[in-house]
């Protein structure tokens, strides 16, 4: 058997396909990994900006020309990617006789659309389902019963049982990072080649990224997660063994020596047990030693006693969820962090610089049942964070299946699916209402805050707004010219 798996994900992280090249290649399935990615993720979103990007007819054909003489494909399919995956799913179904298998977040959200493009669609975590699938296929046996599939039998779409997320993530291999049968798109000349290892470290910023811990107590209206925890145990956060984990980096950083850092992308990692971050940080001080990056901590889960022992190990790096300054708000998102906490959370931080020399904050704007009121609250929350922090910026983006996206279809906010998530990228920012002009001043290194009350007083007049805007953008930099003198 041979099986090609694909992705368009922006970056070279692909945590999920580099999982699966692992199980099958465990199991003895002969494996080629393809990352189609553009631009990497820092540009992304300047791509994806206006307008839907294809890829050229001549990628599609040299798509085509790799999946030759596989018995099964694999994408792996975000919202945001989606269309372009159609293309391909659609070229290579008329010049292959081959079964074209989905997976991710998407098919799992919206399982019945994709198989209109799809023969088989995963709904759930793949490690284990994509064994099952590949030994029916190599012994021509029909899909029935294989947990965890929606498949096409002629015109029935069939519906196979709930195969739910394993809680014993030690049983499967460390993910793929080697750069065997492993290929990687040119941008520059729109061609695709095997991925070196000069390449993978620069489009990895030399930082190694992983997930240790699945699922994730929060069901946040606009995320994924909340879809997620309908149909599986997902509040329940599943973690590897000390061992497993840091085995895994250890792996990796024999192989790739040159590395100079490694990010935690869980999504929760922040709601792990003290006892369980503190043996890891001790493990990972004495056996890894690189600079650290954890994104996942809420207001809510970021205690001194979790901090304290990460940043001990190497922490440099970290995230925290916002999103609104209005508890109205909040509370729409399902998030349930006060302001206090917000404030407190910062604080802590801010509390072991220099070693944490990066701070991420998330806020979320463009949200239609967001009044002017919440915004300028939203502003003000921000006034009371200390600096340095780096904004992020998002606008809402309603993707299909989540709370939001039902309510904001059953209200008639949005007509048709193209409105929400297929071409929308959550970078494109309405920077035509002043209020996010004066949210996203938050994103610079220096703020006065002094000045920025009077943003808010003028933001409904447009001349007055204008002028006050110039104003501060020259102060600021009259304010950093000193700074640097």
């Amino acid at each position: 058997m041979k099986v090609t798996l694909i992705t368009l994900q922006d970056d070279l992280n692909c945590y999920g396909l580099r999982c699966l090249t692992s199980v099958l290649k465990e199991s003895g399935v002969q494996t080629q990994l393809l990352m189609l990615d553009r631009w990497g993720a820092a540009q992304s979103a300047l791509a994806y900006k206006g307008s839907e990007q294809q890829y050229p007819d001549k990628t599609l054909e040299d798509v085509r020309k790799l999946c030759e003489g596989s018995d099964l494909i694999g994408f792996s399919v975000m919202t945001l990617y989606f269309k372009e995956t159609v293309r391909f799913t659609q070229y290579l179904k008329t010049t292959l006789n081959v079964p074209v298998m989905w997976g991710g977040i998407h098919p799992i959200c919206e399982p019945k659309d994709c198989l209109q493009y799809a023969d088989i669609v995963c709904l759930g975590e793949a490690e284990e389902t994509i064994i099952d699938v590949v030994n029916a296929l190599s012994l021509h046996k029909g899909l029935k019963g294989i947990p965890g599939i929606m498949y096409k039998e002629g015109d029935r779409i069939i519906t196979n049982p709930t195969r739910q997320p394993s809680y014993e993530l030690d049983k499967f291999p460390y993910p793929h990072v080697e750069l065997d049968n492993t290929y990687v798109y040119n941008l520059d000349e729109q061609s695709i080649k095997p991925l070196d290892r000069n390449e993978l470290l620069k489009r990895w910023g030399h930082v190694y990224m992983t997930i240790n811990a699945r699922g994730c107590p929060m069901r946040c209206t606009y995320c994924c997660n909340s879809q997620l925890s309908r149909r599986f145990d997902w509040t329940f956060v599943r973690s590897k063994s000390i061992t497993k984990i840091i085995g895994e980096l250890k792996h990796v950083k024999n192989i790739y020596p040159e590395l100079r850092g490694v990010k935690l992308s869980d999504d929760a990692f922040g709601d792990l047990p003290v006892e369980y971050i503190k043996e890891f940080a001790s493990e990972y001080k004495k056996e890894i030693s690189l600079p650290l990056w954890v994104p996942g901590f809420s207001p809510s889960n970021l205690t001194r006693e979790k901090l304290s022992p990460l940043v001990d190990a190497g922490l440099v790096y970290t995230r925290i969820g916002i999103q609104s300054g209005s508890p109205r708000v909040r509370k729409l998102y399902g998030r349930h962090d006060t302001n206090e906490q917000i404030i407190n959370a910062v604080k802590l931080v801010h509390e072991f610089r220099p070693k944490i020399k990066l701070l991420k904050l998330d806020i979320i704007t463009d949200n239609p049942w967001e009044t002017e009121d919440d915004i300028i609250e939203s502003i003000r929350l921000l006034m009371k964070l200390p600096k340095p922090y780096m904004l992020c910026h998002f606008k809402l983006t309603m993707f299909p299946g989540t709370p939001l996206y039902i309510k904001a279809k059953r209200e008639g906010i949005l007509r048709e699916s193209y409105d929400a998530g297929y071409s929308t990228h959550f970078y494109n920012i309405d920077m035509s209402s002043k209020l996010n002009k004066i949210i996203t001043l938050f994103t610079e290194p220096v703020v006065l805050n002094d000045k920025i009350e009077g943003l808010i007083s003028a933001h409904k007049d447009e001349n007055t707004f204008e002028q006050k805007y110039t104003e501060y953008i020259n102060s600021v930099s009259q304010t950093a010219e000193v700074s640097v003198n």
